[in-house]
């Protein structure tokens, strides 16, 4: 009895620093945290709350034809709500002006979805286009099938990167002189 006595006393001694230590040891342990994850929020140096390059306005939709009655002018416009800017040129809407990516930032494209009316396959060719040099650098190929067919094409890793100052733009391989094409570019803008 004795020794039932003595380690329920020693249990007893045991739970009572057990729970003294759990009632002190939080309020340091949560000064510790609060010290160690200060966050300041400044103007110079602002914290971002969401993943920006993903929100609605960093969103981009290009459409570029060709054979629109367009001939010479390949180059992709951005989609829009407004009536006075319809991408699709030559059916006696105002065009709009060719799309160049922001400086400072880069186009990353998702997906593309190409179109055409020819009656085979067909290459619809994505360039970047630098107003500056003549020649412009080719991006990806896409074949595509006739008949008005859409065929979409993804980059979920890392997508289809378009560096600042360029103009994408397509060219329909010479394959079928008279088809007319249709590449959508979907993607987003990131900072460089």
């Amino acid at each position: 009895m004795r020794l039932l006595k003595q380690a329920l006393a020693v249990l007893g001694t045991v739970t009572l620093i057990a729970v003294l230590m759990a009632v002190v040891a939080p309020r340091k342990a949560r000064a510790v945290a609060a010290v160690l994850v200060q966050v300041n929020n400044t103007i110079a140096n602002p914290v971002p709350t969401a993943d920006v390059a993903r929100s609605a306005s960093q969103n981009v939709e290009l459409v570029c034809s060709v054979g629109l009655a367009n001939f010479g002018n390949n180059y992709c416009v951005q989609v829009t709500t407004q009536p006075e800017c319809f991408p699709l040129q030559g059916l006696g809407i105002q065009q709009c002006s060719e799309y160049t990516v922001p400086s400072g930032q880069n186009l990353v494209i998702d997906t593309v979805e190409g179109m055409q009316n020819a009656a085979s396959v067909v290459q619809l060719d994505l360039y970047a286009n630098n107003p500056y040099i003549i020649v412009p650098t080719p991006l990806d190929s896409y074949r595509v099938p006739g008949g008005n067919i859409t065929t979409q094409y993804q980059y979920p890793v890392a997508g289809l990167v378009v560096g600042p100052g360029l103009q994408p733009m397509m060219i329909l391989d010479n394959t079928a002189p008279n088809a007319t094409g249709v590449l959508v570019l979907v993607g987003h803008l990131r900072p460089n």
